[in-house]
């Protein structure tokens, strides 16, 4: 959910560690700093983009499909239904990455699977479901962004402490929304086998090299802050 400090503006693409950027920025602002409601784009709120510096939060591609998945598969029965649809009728893991990595094509119902799209917004051919979310939530055309700078979810402290932010302690998201029925393995890295990787790089390869996502469950390269416009250049 969006949320704020007199300084910042964060825009919060699910699965992204957001809850923990939500509660530091409490802490930091001494109220609640949460703005307008659900995940929304920012795009949607021209007005707060203009007065704060606007931070999304990112991870890697890998992971955040891992971590999309188990939300899924614990939330309820629309959303696991979601899952069948992306994996061609299977809610296997391998069978929906297959699907979001833009391997089957045609509108989705609910493109974004845990959230609410605004409007008639569908991944493009073959882009894979990661890049057309970091492109729907900060992004007005590809490669247009309209946040300053996105924070890497594997090194949220010091990104944080970088935006002048002091972090509170993680939020564990698995504790809630039926987390215990279903669960990821810890050891992440052993869900891709060798093509699920192609997949991916056919489907987020880019993007994800272009954020500084180099190497498969691994926090970017460059540091915890990647600089968005105008330069694209890297944080100090």
């Amino acid at each position: 959910m969006p949320n704020q400090t007199a300084s910042l503006y964060h825009v919060h693409m699910p699965k992204t560690g957001g809850t923990s950027v939500h509660c530091a920025f409490n802490a930091h602002a001494g109220v609640p700093s949460r703005v307008h409601g659900g995940h929304d784009p920012a795009w949607m709120h021209p007005s707060d983009l203009a007065r704060r510096r606007v931070v999304g939060t990112v991870r890697d591609p890998w992971s955040w499909y891992c971590s999309l998945y188990e939300h899924a598969m614990n939330n309820n029965v629309g959303q696991r239904a979601l899952l069948s649809e992306w994996g061609g009728g299977s809610q296997a893991f391998r069978d929906v990455v297959h699907g979001w990595t833009g391997h089957r094509q045609g509108p989705r119902k609910r493109p974004g699977v845990i959230w609410e799209t605004v409007g008639d917004s569908q991944p493009a051919a073959h882009e894979g479901l990661w890049s057309y979310a970091v492109r729907y939530f900060y992004q007005s055309a590809p490669g247009s962004w309209l946040t300053d700078c996105l924070l890497d979810t594997a090194q949220l402290d010091a990104g944080l402490r970088l935006l002048g932010v002091e972090p509170v302690e993680r939020k564990n998201t698995r504790n809630h929304r039926g987390a215990g029925r279903f669960r990821m393995p810890d050891d992440e890295r052993g869900r891709w086998d060798a093509e699920m990787l192609r997949w991916v790089e056919r489907g987020d390869g880019t993007l994800s090299r272009e954020l500084g996502y180099m190497r498969p469950m691994h926090p970017r390269d460059g540091g915890p802050l990647y600089g968005c416009a105008p330069a694209q250049q890297e944080a100090a």
